[in-house]
């Protein structure tokens, strides 16, 4: 979640034109995620949707929980590579 965050706003501060050194401050992508780990804590830990979730989980099939986690393993990767690919993309084309 923070990765998509970050990604976001390394389009915005493109699409703005910001500066190289104004776009990613060091402290603000910090803030970003810490902020990001808080809300998945109160989501999942606090209003119990991880109990709902490993519930749905025990319910499916073998094939269907590994069609499942490969989806997730898809999205985690592309979170990953997706804010590092604009930042490259921002770097060579300017």
């Amino acid at each position: 979640m923070s990765f998509n965050l970050l990604a976001l706003a390394a389009v915005l501060a493109w699409a703005l034109r910001l500066p190289s050194n104004a776009a990613h401050p060091r402290e603000i992508g910090l803030l970003v995620m810490a902020l990001a780990l808080v809300a998945n804590y109160v989501r999942f830990a606090r209003f119990g949707d991880a109990d709902q979730l490993i519930r749905s989980l025990e319910r499916t099939g073998r094939e269907s929980a590994l069609r499942e986690e490969r989806k997730l393993l898809g999205y985690t990767v592309g979170s990953f590579l997706v804010p590092v690919a604009i930042v490259l993309a921002r770097l060579y084309w300017n």
